[in-house]
Formats: C-alpha cells, sequence, structure tokens
C-alpha cells in the first residue's frame, strides 16, 4: 500500500489542475480564526483552513460536479489525493465526492473505503464513511457483508470496530439485527468510549423502528451504562413527550 504522503502519480494532469484550482480557493477562503477552534474541536489532530461547511459547499461544488462521473479508477486516484493533503477540508470534499459519485455501486471500491477508514482515522470520517458509504456497498453487495464485517469485528483497529457495529445505522428496516445484536455483545466488554458510544447509536438507531426489541436488549444484556444510555435516549424522549 502507497503511504499516506506519496503523491498518487495515477491522477492525470487535468484532475491535478483541478484539484490545485480546489487548493487555491480554500486558500482564498481560509480563516485562521475559525481554522484554530476548528483544530482545537478536532483534538488538534488536524489542521483547518478554517472554512465552514456553507463556503465550503459553495467551493467545492464545481469540482464535484467534475468528479462524481469520472470512471472508478480515476474517481478512487483524485479521492486518495484528496485524503493525502493536510487540511481537513480536503477529507471533508474526498467524503461528498464518495457520496455524490454513489462510489459503493462499484465492487471495486470497498478497498478504497477500507482504506480510507483506517487512515487519517477520526470519528468525524469514519463515521461518515461507516454509515453512508461501507452502509451503501454492503447493501449493494451483500455477498461481501459476512466476510467484510468479520473482518472488521475481528481487526486490531479500533476504528474497523466501531464501522462494523455502525454500518447499518441508516438502513431502517433492513436492518441484520442478529448480525447487530452479535456485534454489540461481542464488542460490550471493550471500555474503548469510540466503541462504547457506537454500541449506544447503533441500538438507538434501531429503536425508531424496533423500540420493544431494543429495550428488551438492553435490559437483558451486560451492556456498559454509557452503551444503555445512548441507546435509550429516543425511547425515553418519546415517553416522555407522551406522558
Amino acid at each position: 500500500m502507497l503511504g499516506l504522503f506519496v503523491l498518487f502519480a495515477v491522477v492525470n494532469a487535468d484532475l491535478k489542475n483541478a484539484i490545485a484550482d480546489l487548493e487555491l480557493e480554500y486558500e482564498k477562503n481560509a480563516n485562521t480564526e475559525i481554522a484554530a477552534g476548528m483544530a482545537k474541536y478536532m483534538k488538534n489532530l488536524f489542521p483547518f483552513y478554517g472554512i465552514k461547511k456553507p463556503i465550503r459547499t459553495e467551493i467545492e461544488k464545481p469540482f464535484i460536479d467534475a468528479c462524481k462521473k469520472l470512471p472508478f479508477s480515476d474517481l478512487e486516484a483524485v479521492i486518495k489525493e484528496l485524503w493525502i493533503k493536510d487540511q481537513r477540508e480536503f477529507q471533508y470534499t474526498a467524503i461528498v465526492l464518495l457520496r455524490a459519485s454513489k462510489i459503493w455501486k462499484n465492487k471495486e471500491s470497498l478497498s478504497l473505503i477500507e482504506w480510507l477508514l483506517v487512515n487519517k482515522s477520526w470519528w468525524d470520517s469514519v463515521d461518515a464513511i461507516a454509515a453512508h458509504v461501507a452502509g451503501g456497498y454492503l447493501l449493494a453487495f451483500p455477498n461481501a457483508k459476512s466476510k467484510t464485517i468479520d473482518s472488521w469485528k475481528m481487526s486490531k483497529n479500533m476504528w474497523l470496530n466501531r464501522s462494523a457495529i455502525i454500518f447499518q445505522i441508516k438502513y431502517k428496516s433492513k436492518t441484520d439485527i442478529p448480525l447487530l445484536w452479535d456485534l454489540c455483545i461481542f464488542f460490550a466488554p471493550q471500555k474503548e468510549f469510540f466503541i462504547k458510544k457506537a454500541i449506544g447509536w447503533a441500538l438507538r438507531e434501531l429503536s425508531y423502528t424496533e423500540p420493544d426489541l431494543v429495550k428488551e436488549f438492553v435490559a437483558t444484556k451486560p451492556l456498559q451504562n454509557l452503551s444503555k444510555t445512548e441507546a435509550l435516549k429516543a425511547i425515553k424522549r418519546k415517553e416522555f413527550l407522551i406522558q
């Protein structure tokens, strides 16, 4: 696998120019004060230009429109090129491009999805990719689900573990409930905050369609308190409102 900071030579000249133009627009709209606040919110793990989402969306729209229908090989190269850049706005644009292009419809995209999940990983990127991209892929290619989720479940990479738990959060009635139960029970003993939170989040999303099942599961399984609290939030809010 190519290192994160190696330029992807497979990106052709036109696409490199498009990325350079995007970078120039980001630089023109940079705000150091906002950037400092954004970086602090993200534990200073990444530098930012300091561009708020509405402005970033306006800046990136021509780039997204130009790239979203590219052949998969070009699309993959562009997304990786964005991913290796320093400022976090580039990764956010890459995620927008992933979704706009519906890249998960290409069977070859799983390796790219996994690469993105384990590089420059933090909740902001991982959650968006797991829910909106990996989730889409595993609906489009259900035969890949068992092997992929088993791999993520047993991985030593916490972000792949989290992705295994939350990839179904947009599935609603399509949720594979036995699989979710298995993952929640498997990861329940872990002390990692992002895992405990993921369990609660996944169960809370399911509670919108299966509240009784979630209540029973939380009541009868050895979940940690954070997971239980997160899992029951929507149920308790609804119960409060109808009192």
